[in-house]
């Protein structure tokens, strides 16, 4: 027996009516529970040696590299936006283009060597400037909702280096890029990315070369 149209339409207007009404109920908790929490956070890096979290004692002989080292680095940033920290140093290098010949007393033409024996022996010599860049930057984002015990962090930190110049060449230019989104316990430190060899046990010593330890990246966020 089908219900009479105006009883079905009187019906259908209450169930809408009342599914509006909870709607509207919900939706600001809904939007409440979207919006991160108004608050700053801080956000923190750096490099150290795996050694340094072993708790035991290793011992390590070898001949130094020049290999970049990550500075460490903090931010305080808004939750859920995000922020970025450059520091960045442009280095000019000058070096020998060219060098024309020079004839010697026997008729022998030669090129110098090195610009100060080009000047010496009047030669001519084309000399340039070359720029490198050096430093450090990093970008976060992070999102923590209230009461949990961990954020969610991306993150990305590049860094630039010069190596070491050896004569008339021009020194390497040395880059580091990494970058990542993580769940990060607060107050914690979280090992994001490393490099190298892992760390020797206990009492053992090592002739090998030093640089090659195991180096962790790391990161920490805190709540101010």
């Amino acid at each position: 027996m089908s219900l009479p149209r105006r009883r079905f339409s009187f019906l259908l207007s209450g169930l809408l009516n009342g599914l509006l009404i909870g709607w509207l109920g919900l939706a600001p908790l809904l939007a409440s529970a979207a919006t991160p929490e108004a608050r700053n956070l801080s956000v923190e890096f750096r490099q150290i040696s795996a050694d340094d979290t072993s708790g035991g004692v290793s011992y390590s002989a070898g001949s130094a590299r020049d290999t970049p080292q990550w500075e460490p680095q903090a931010l305080l940033v808004r939750n859920g936006e995000k922020a970025a920290f450059r520091l960045h140093d442009a280095i000019p290098m000058q070096w020998l283009q060219s060098v024309g010949t020079q004839t010697n007393a026997n008729g022998v033409a030669s090129s110098p060597a090195n610009a100060a024996s080009a000047a010496s022996n009047g030669a001519s010599m084309t000399q340039a400037l070359a720029w490198f860049d050096a430093g450090q930057s990093m970008a976060v984002q992070v999102n923590w909702s209230r009461g949990k015990a961990y954020a969610s962090v991306q993150i990305e930190v590049q860094r630039e280096d010069v190596g070491s110049r050896q004569g008339n060449e021009l020194p390497r230019q040395q880059r580091a890029h990494v970058s990542t989104t993580v769940l990060a316990p607060l107050a914690e430190w979280v090992t994001i990315a490393s490099s190298g060899k892992a760390a020797s046990s206990a009492g053992v010593y090592r002739s090998d070369n030093s640089t090659q330890q195991q180096r962790l990246l790391q990161l920490r966020v805190m709540l101010p």
